[in-house]
């Protein structure tokens, strides 16, 4: 597949999954650092973000990864009333094999009504749409929540990558995910 660019903007039924702006800086930066103990257990990020500068810094770089459809990063706010509630980033692309990767974060009073499954649903669905053959969801198996948003949207347990990716200066195992465009076919089928 050429590489070409994902949406600016997809909106559900209760989300705004928008590309990120610099004025977003603000509400990313507070609401990760409400939820860093948390989010710092997963994320190799998190450290790294120590100020709403290092998170406009964040945003620069991803906006450029946008324009060398290198990685596309999107905000996700409630549509009700533009509530920044996390992040869902589109990377891994591997153009030449119709794949990518679906990473997300949440924070924690928007857990448990069903955000994330929705974003990643639409996500998914907009990749397979442009005609990707397949989305992974990677996380570490201690991290149960995420293991269930892939469920609970439909992909399958490949297997365990272990001691792959390094947090917190520790090497952690990762689960792997998948969802191929044949089982997003039925799977979301009207």
């Amino acid at each position: 597949m050429k590489p070409r660019l994902f949406p600016a903007k997809i909106e559900t039924r209760r989300l705004i999954i928008k590309k990120h702006t610099v004025a977003d800086a603000d509400a990313m930066f507070k609401l990760l650092d409400l939820d860093r103990k948390r989010l710092g257990q997963f994320l190799h990020f998190v450290p790294l973000m120590l100020s709403v500068s290092d998170q406009r810094k964040f945003i620069t770089r991803s906006r450029r990864e946008w324009l060398s459809r290198e990685r596309f990063s999107y905000g996700i706010f409630l549509r009700e009333d533009g509530t920044f509630i996390g992040n869902i980033g589109v990377h891994t692309i591997h153009w030449a094999h119709d794949s990518f990767e679906l990473g997300y974060w949440l924070g924690r009073d928007f857990e448990g009504h069903g955000y994330i499954s929705e974003a990643v649903t639409a996500l998914a669905a907009k990749g397979f749409a442009m005609g990707f053959h397949r989305v992974e969801i990677h996380c570490d198996p201690r991290n149960l929540k995420s293991r269930k948003v892939a469920r609970r949207c439909g992909f399958m347990k490949e297997g365990i990558l272990r001691g792959q990716r390094k947090v917190g200066g520790i090497y952690r195992d990762t689960v792997v995910f998948s969802l191929l465009a044949n089982d997003a076919r039925r799977r979301y089928a009207p």
